[in-house]
C-alpha cells in the first residue's frame, strides 16, 4: 500500500512544499497516490512548486533570478503549448525579451519585484517537463562540479614567498622566468556551497532558455548564439562569462556546439550525479555577508572577481563559479595580491596560452590589463 494515500491533502501538500524540485519529481514518479494528488489538485501543483522555489530558509529554494528564469521557462513552454492546442491557455500578454533583465543576478538588498507566479491554468504535463528539468540540471550541475574540480585538484601550484617587493612579476610571460615558489597541494572541501550550485544552475537555466526562445519568438533568430544572446541582454560580466563557461564544457560533452541542446535535455550521463552530494558544503555568516556584497556589485564569485577579463584559459576549471572558501583550499590567491595571484594563477596556463600572452603583449593595441 501506498502510505501517502493514507495522509489528509493538507498534509501531503505540506510535506510536498518542503522537498526541492528533483526529490517532488522522483516522488512524483515513485508514488501514484502522489501522482493522482498533483494532477486532479491542478492548483495545488503549482502552488507547491513556487513554495519549493521561493523557500527562504539558507540553502534552500532558489536565488530569485534563478526563480525568475524557472518561471519565464514555464511561460515560454506555456506559450508553445497554446499556439499547439486546439483550445489555447488563456495567459496574459507579456514582453518576454524586455523580462529577461529580470534573470541578471541581483542584490539581496534591491532585488527587482517577482516577476509572476506559475499561473493555476499551467498544464500539469508542462509541471512535470519542468521536474523533469530540474532533475536533469542538477544531475550536470554536480556533473560539471565534480570535472572541474577534479580538474583544480590536478593543478602544479606553487605560491610566491611572501617577500617585501617583487619586480616584473607579473610581467614575466616565460614560464621558465618563474622565480622559485613554495609547493602547494590543493585541498578538497567536498561538495558545492548552495551559492556555487545557483551560479551553475543560472547558467543553464540561461542556455535552455535561449534555445526554448529560438523555437517560438522572432526576435531570436537561427543565426543568433548563446552567449552573443545574453551578452545583448546583460552586457559584459560575471552571468555571461559563466554562461560561456559552461557552454565550453557542454561543447565537450556533446562533441559539438550543434548538439549541446539535445545533449543537454537527454545526453547520456551517470544518474549518481543526481545523488552524489547529499548536503552542500556550510559558508560562516561572515561568508554569507560577503556573497551578499558581492552581488552588490556584480562581482558574482570570487573567482570572477579576479579574473578582470581574461576568461578562455581558466574555463577549463570553472573557477568563475567558485566562493573564497573553495579558491582557498585550492590555493588560489585572489585579485587583491596581483604579484601573488598572477605567479600562481599562471600554473594554470597551457603552451598554447602561453604562446598567446606572449603574441598580445607584443602587440601595442592590447589592453594590458588582461
Amino acid at each position: 500500500m501506498d502510505p501517502f494515500g493514507q495522509l489528509p491533502w493538507f498534509a501531503l501538500q505540506n510535506i510536498l512544499s518542503n522537498l526541492d524540485l528533483p526529490s517532488l519529481h522522483s516522488l512524483h514518479n515513485a508514488s501514484p497516490e502522489v501522482m493522482v494528488f498533483l494532477h486532479r489538485n491542478h492548483n495545488l501543483f503549482t502552488y507547491i512548486i513556487d513554495a519549493i522555489i521561493e523557500n527562504t530558509a539558507r540553502e534552500r529554494g532558489l536565488m530569485l533570478h534563478v526563480q525568475h528564469a524557472v518561471r519565464l521557462i514555464i511561460f515560454v513552454w506555456t506559450r508553445q503549448s497554446s499556439h499547439k492546442s486546439a483550445v489555447p491557455v488563456q495567459e496574459p500578454d507579456t514582453d518576454i525579451l524586455g523580462s529577461l533583465q529580470l534573470i541578471r543576478e541581483q542584490s539581496p538588498y534591491n532585488p527587482s519585484p517577482i516577476w509572476k507566479t506559475i499561473s493555476p491554468s499551467t498544464p500539469s504535463a508542462i509541471l512535470c517537463q519542468l521536474l523533469s528539468l530540474m532533475t536533469r540540471l542538477r544531475c550536470l550541475t554536480h556533473a560539471y562540479f565534480h570535472s572541474t574540480i577534479s580538474k583544480c585538484l590536478q593543478i602544479h601550484v606553487e605560491h610566491l614567498p611572501k617577500k617585501t617587493k617583487y619586480i616584473l612579476t607579473r610581467g614575466i610571460v616565460d614560464p621558465s622566468q618563474r622565480p622559485p615558489g613554495i609547493p602547494y597541494t590543493p585541498v578538497d572541501i567536498g561538495p558545492p556551497t548552495w551559492l556555487e550550485e545557483q551560479r551553475l544552475l543560472a547558467g543553464l537555466l540561461c542556455i535552455v532558455l535561449f534555445y526554448e526562445l529560438r523555437k517560438t519568438n522572432n526576435q531570436v533568430s537561427s543565426d543568433d548564439n548563446v552567449e552573443g544572446f545574453w551578452t545583448t541582454v546583460f552586457e559584459r560580466g560575471g552571468q555571461v562569462e559563466q554562461i560561456a563557461t559552461l557552454l565550453h564544457w557542454l561543447d565537450g560533452q556533446a562533441s559539438g556546439h550543434a548538439k549541446v541542446y539535445s545533449w543537454l535535455l537527454s545526453g547520456k550521463g551517470s544518474e549518481d550525479y543526481n545523488r552524489c552530494c547529499q548536503r552542500y558544503t556550510s559558508m560562516t555568516d561572515k561568508q554569507w555577508v560577503q556573497a551578499e556584497i558581492d552581488l552588490c556589485s556584480w562581482r558574482s564569485s570570487r573567482g570572477m572577481q579576479s579574473l578582470w577579463r581574461c576568461y578562455s584559459p581558466f574555463r577549463p576549471y570553472g573557477v568563475v563559479f567558485w566562493d573564497g572558501i573553495r579558491m582557498d583550499a585550492l590555493g588560489l590567491p585572489e585579485a587583491q595580491y596581483s604579484h601573488y595571484m598572477w605567479f600562481t594563477w599562471s600554473f594554470m596556463l597551457t603552451e598554447e596560452d602561453w604562446e598567446e600572452i606572449r603574441r598580445r603583449q607584443g602587440d601595442p593595441s592590447f589592453d594590458r590589463r588582461r
